[in-house]
């Protein structure tokens, strides 16, 4: 596009990337692209078991540990929204124009009578439901070494709420201190392999 048009971008109000490639590509791209073209970078299509030799698991929580890596980690690089390919399919994967049997957040049996929601379900609802939308992204570190199990990400909503979101990676509890400049601080106590969001108001009293 940009050997015909060098403006192009003037015409674009967001750049769409697919997610499919997370597993082996830097997050440092998404930096890169948000600096060249100071665009918002929205993922447009996500999906597990696209690949050949993949499939469905029913009740996957490492599955789930997956899309909440992903999600953290492209949060702390300039992605602003998700549109994911598939909220309900068979149980078996599928329907899928690829042939293949690809993962969904709600799986339903046959005659759509019964339907499992997936723990991708339940982790991609987290964030959904605490990080709202026209949030802005706020600096969040975990500065002690000792604790690079937890992975984090911070939000100041728009009802000037803080919203800190949490994962602890370990198979271990993790004691933490949260440090804000305006509000202080607060003992948390992570549980091993668990997702979690601190919401807390901006203003005093």
């Amino acid at each position: 596009m940009f050997e015909q048009r060098n403006d192009v971008m003037e015409y674009a109000d967001y750049i769409s990337l697919h997610a499919y490639f997370d597993r082996i590509s830097s997050p440092e791209i998404l930096d890169e692209i948000y600096a060249k073209y100071d665009k918002q970078i929205l993922y447009t299509e996500m999906s597990f078991a696209v690949f050949k030799g993949e499939k469905v698991l029913p009740g996957s929580w490492p599955r789930a540990e997956e899309l909440i890596k992903i999600l953290m980690e492209t949060l702390q690089h300039n992605v602003a929204a998700y549109v994911d390919w598939n909220l309900i399919l068979l149980e078996t994967g599928g329907p899928s124009y690829l042939g293949s049997f690809i993962e969904a957040y709600i799986l339903a049996n046959e005659d759509f009578t019964v339907f499992y929601k997936q723990p991708l379900f339940y982790a991609m609802a987290h964030f959904a439901k605490f990080i709202s939308p026209h949030s802005i992204r706020i600096s969040s570190a975990v500065i002690n070494p000792g604790k690079s199990q937890v992975i984090t990400v911070a939000y100041l909503r728009p009802d000037n709420k803080v919203c800190v979101v949490l994962y602890n990676n370990g198979t271990n509890p993790v004691a933490l201190t949260l440090a804000d400049d305006l509000k202080g601080i607060t003992k948390l106590q992570l549980k091993p392999k668990s997702l979690n969001t601190l919401i807390y108001s901006t203003r005093s009293g």
